[in-house]
């Protein structure tokens, strides 16, 4: 637990407030009230100077950024759909919401990743920042963390003069105790969606560097993971604001859960449960929308949390920087040490807590989701922990026991790779008096039972390469986190006598990770030339912004707001994705279909032909056999459009000479006056 600070003196910040979110905001959560969002609070403050939770280490070599934000309006109390048998007012709130973010939006993928902060240690915790930030920072994710309930620690507590104006129903410090699927209050929810519909709104963009949340993907651990479980499993219906969910770690029948307990979820938008010794239990399944991945091995709370968990809440309690070692909290027992006492954040203890790296499989997690909501197909479905009550591992959790392998780790579920080939017994949930039951404990082997698995650093770093790559074939494993992985195994060779520390044969059996799969790139000097119904060369229409980047090498990139150009050194592609001003044009149902989608498709590149018309070409020879359609003046070039199967070709003429052929969405452009919008748009 962190000690509540005491500070003696209690003022008030003035910043610059703007509204966000129209009334939709307040759907499915709100009184009907909006957002407001204030400016970025800075280094505002009597102690922290920065926020709390701040990040633990520098953003800025990552490309990315962190501010904070205040954020107010009115919680509903009553929610459809949780089983709450009195009225709870409609109660304001203004609370905090941190940004970490690229600042060049060129680098964003359009998703945020919104996190119930978790408050089980009386502060905001945003474990799933932690637990992700490497995936997040790699693929351009928006992380937005939100203060939802009144902590034991206050935040205005801990910084008066930075938040002061902070109040979260209902009020009290640590009063949210009751979920509104035990008949409480549904204020967190309502916060919650508030905020999401004010990141998606058109104003949205303040906070966000200038782009509006094109996705959102809701996240919470333990009891925050237990709040949104609930809302998955109750909500009536689930606001189509959210784009997919992450449970972590919890769910809603919480602590009282059994190998018996019904697990009743259907959700309607994408969801994962990614669960630990702790939380996995029989009857788990997937469904249409949704996946379980039961993690062996991994604890509730483990060492990578606790070493940044600590440092940040240290930082809180002083806003004095603290260490913080990336690469100490990674380990994984292949350092050696002794093991038996579980404890989490008392850095003298013989052994760290649970050092089982889950952080790969949150990874993982988050980049199997982005995949499911941008239409590349849902995560790969993994088979469940191998459940018996007669079972050694785990004999504490939901589950009621877990069969071990010969070293006490257990079997079935989501196996990392350092329980393919392991150097330590991972012990995922601890019985006391041992300690906190949820960390768990790592159990190095010692130098001889390491000799024995592994005669040679080599044989050990060619089982664990091969075990990664399988994992990155099974699709819980990212090929960026095998490569640290196989790093790491690197620094671990003084584990074995000088003799036997040489690479050997590990060379060639890694060498495949170097070699990271990847949709096979366009090369931009041997264009195919190929233009036909809804495809120019390596991009169709409709297809993802991500995978239409994914095409080519990052090199021939220029981006753009709402449209990117490739291959500028070869008469360039150009693809143009639905601004927001175009998508108001729309019903709901084509907006959810074109949105973050190629809808333009342009080159002046004479390798392509559009039905025989290359670019360069003279309009009037042509206008006839293409059958254009009656042109219109954009800037300083004139606009033609033809049939062309199932999109509608584009002609860009200037001074009588085609400019640039293409392809169009053909629901855009079906009349004159919708062209003519539809490519001002991008004019």
């Amino acid at each position: 637990m962190i000690a509540p600070l005491v500070v003696a003196i209690c003022l008030l910040v003035t910043t610059g407030w703007v509204s966000l979110g129209a009334p939709a905001a307040a759907a499915q959560g709100g009184s009907g009230s909006s957002v407001t969002f204030s400016g970025p609070l800075g280094t505002t403050g009597s102690k922290l100077h920065a926020p709390a939770e701040t990040s633990q280490f520098a953003l800025a070599p990552y490309g990315y950024t962190e501010q904070e934000f205040l954020a107010s309006g009115t919680a509903a109390g009553n929610m459809p759909g949780f089983p709450q048998s009195q009225t709870y007012p409609a109660a304001p709130y203004t609370t905090r919401i941190i940004v970490r973010r690229p600042p060049d939006l060129k680098r964003s993928n359009g998703t945020v990743v919104l996190e119930w902060m978790n408050v089980s240690l009386q502060q905001d915790t945003d474990v799933d920042w932690i637990e992700s930030y490497r995936e997040l920072m790699h693929d351009g994710f928006t992380y937005v963390g939100v203060s939802v309930q009144p902590t034991g620690v206050p935040l205005a507590t801990q910084d008066p003069v930075r938040y002061g104006q902070i109040q979260i129903p209902p009020y009290a410090p640590g009063a949210d105790t009751v979920a509104p699927s035990q008949g409480g209050p549904s204020y967190g929810e309502s916060i919650f969606g508030q905020i999401a519909h004010a990141l998606k709104s058109s104003a949205g963009a303040k906070v966000l560097g200038g782009r509006t949340a094109q996705r959102i993907i809701g996240v919470g651990e333990s009891q925050s993971a237990e709040r949104l479980s609930c809302y998955v499993l109750d909500a009536k219906p689930i606001d189509p604001v959210y784009d997919a969910f992450m449970i972590d770690h919890g769910e809603c029948a919480g602590p009282t859960s059994g190998a018996s307990t019904p697990f009743a979820y259907a959700p309607t938008a994408p969801t994962m449960f990614l669960d630990g010794m702790a939380e996995s239990r029989p009857g788990m399944h997937n469904g249409p929308d949704l996946r379980v991945w039961e993690i062996a091995g991994a604890s509730h709370v483990d060492a990578w949390i606790g070493a940044y968990g600590m440092a940040e809440h240290n930082w809180d309690d002083t806003g004095t920087p603290q260490p913080y070692s990336e690469e100490a909290a990674g380990n994984w027992g292949l350092e050696g040490g002794t093991g038996g006492v579980c404890n989490l954040f008392t850095a003298q203890d013989p052994v760290r807590a649970d050092e089982l790296p889950q952080q790969y499989t949150h990874d993982a997690a988050i980049a199997a989701l982005q995949t499911w909501i941008t239409g590349g197909g849902a995560p790969t479905v993994t088979p469940p922990l191998q459940f018996d009550p007669n079972g050694t591992a785990a004999t504490d959790g939901a589950g009621g026991g877990v069969d071990a392998d010969q070293y006490g780790n257990p079997l079935g579920g989501v196996r990392l790779p350092q329980i393919q080939a392991p150097v330590a017994q991972y012990q995922g949930t601890c019985t006391n008096p041992e300690g906190q039951t949820l960390i768990g404990t790592t159990r190095p082997f010692t130098d001889a039972q390491l000799s024995t698995l592994y005669p040679t650093f080599a044989s050990y770093r060619t089982k664990m390469c091969q075990a990664s790559l399988a994992d990155i074939k099974q699709g819980v494993l990212l090929p960026f986190d095998a490569l640290d992985i196989d790093r790491r195994v690197q620094f671990g060779r003084g584990r074995w006598p000088a003799a036997v520390q040489g690479d050997g044969s590990s060379t060639r059996a890694c060498a495949p990770l170097q070699v990271q799969p990847s949709v096979p790139q366009f090369s931009c000097a041997k264009a195919s030339g190929r233009l036909a119904g809804s495809s120019l060369g390596p991009v169709t229409l409709g297809m993802t912004r991500a995978r239409a980047r994914s095409r080519f090498a990052r090199v021939s990139l220029r981006g753009r707001r709402y449209m990117d150009f490739f291959c500028p050194a070869h008469g360039g592609i150009r693809v143009g994705y639905p601004s927001p001003t175009l998508l108001r044009t729309l019903s709901h149902t084509e907006q959810g279909r074109l949105r973050d989608r190629a809808v333009l498709v342009l080159t002046a590149n004479s390798h392509y032909a559009l039905r025989g018309v290359r670019p360069g070409a003279r309009l009037a020879k042509v206008a006839r056999r293409l059958r254009v359609d009656k042109g219109f003046h954009i800037g300083l070039n004139w606009w033609y459009l033809t049939p062309n199967g199932s999109s509608r070709g584009v002609l860009k003429v200037r001074h009588g000479v085609i400019e640039e052929i293409g392809i169009a969405d053909r629901r855009l452009t079906q009349s004159r006056p919708a062209a003519r919008r539809f490519l001002d748009s991008f004019y």
